[in-house]
């Protein structure tokens, strides 16, 4: 007979009462169930129960209490393997969330540091930008500024070598307005009146012995058509752009020296006149 076979024939030995053949075949069904290596599992508890059930049925509490506590002692046994099996497989799991969850950190962290130097690389390469947009834009207004300065240097020439072209013509050869312009140019030149900031059409024509309406005509015909007022300013305006170029005094200093008493309508005046700034023109004629 097979130990299957064997095994189920325990029922007929327990209603006979054959105790001792009950407990040989008991014993042999634990050795093989040993020898399968099972000995802590449902089945294996499954048999210590039928063996206690067995033990009851036969009267044998003592045995049936014995065969009672090795299953519970099995049944313990299997909880705890499965609580293992499951604080395991926690324990994998959370090891594993926890790699996944370093791993996401570390992509993060990298795509934020990406991120970061990308914006750094950005800025530099704005900042670069932007700064040689400035020394480009420098440069430009530099040589806007050099070319007005030749342009104003050689207005200025221009309007020496016909002052000169003027003073160097006999009397004879000129009109009225033009010898009492003559005269008005040479006081300017010699006397320097126009940085006293009080000379006005009256003051003017008094030193050249004239009233101020002759004085306005031969200033109107001779000079463009300009004003006594804007002859003078003229004047002030030329006597400032040299103080400029060839002193370092105070732009304070060079607008009280050349006549003018308003800062602001200094810095209007000049600006028109030589589309620099006082500032600018110093710079430009030191460069």
């Amino acid at each position: 007979m097979t130990p299957t076979g064997q095994f189920n024939i325990l029922p007929y030995y327990v209603k006979t009462g054959n105790k001792a053949r009950v407990e040989e075949l008991s014993e042999r069904r634990e050795d093989f169930m040993r020898q399968q290596g099972d000995t802590i599992s449902m089945l294996y508890r499954t048999l210590f129960i039928n063996k206690a059930n067995l033990y009851k049925a036969l009267g044998d509490y003592r045995h049936a209490f014995e065969a009672t506590t090795r299953a519970s002692i099995i049944q313990d046994s299997i909880t705890a393997r499965e609580r293992d099996s499951k604080a395991e497989e926690y324990e994998v799991k959370f090891k594993t969330q926890e790699a996944e969850m370093a791993l996401k950190e570390k992509e993060t962290t990298e795509r934020i540091h990406l991120i970061i130097i990308i914006s750094l690389a950005a800025i530099l390469l704005l900042g670069a930008l932007a700064l040689w947009r400035i020394i480009l834009d420098r440069r430009q207004l530099n040589k806007r500024n050099r070319d007005l300065y030749d342009t104003i240097q050689q207005m200025q020439e221009k309007e020496n070598e016909a002052e000169k072209t003027l003073e160097e013509t006999p009397m004879t050869a000129l009109s009225g307005n033009q010898q009492l312009y003559q005269r008005i140019v040479s006081t300017m030149k010699e006397q320097k009146p126009y940085t006293d900031s009080n000379l006005n059409r009256d003051n003017l024509a008094q030193m050249l012995g004239t009233n101020y309406n002759r004085v306005a005509d031969a200033i109107r015909e001779c000079a463009n058509g300009q004003s006594i007022g804007d002859f003078i300013d003229e004047w002030r305006l030329r006597h400032a752009a040299k103080l400029l170029a060839e002193t370092e005094d105070s732009i304070g200093l060079v607008m009280s020296a050349s006549g003018f008493v308003s800062r602001s309508h200094f810095n209007t005046l000049f600006r028109k006149r030589y589309k620099l700034t006082p500032t600018e023109y110093r710079k430009i004629s030191k460069g």
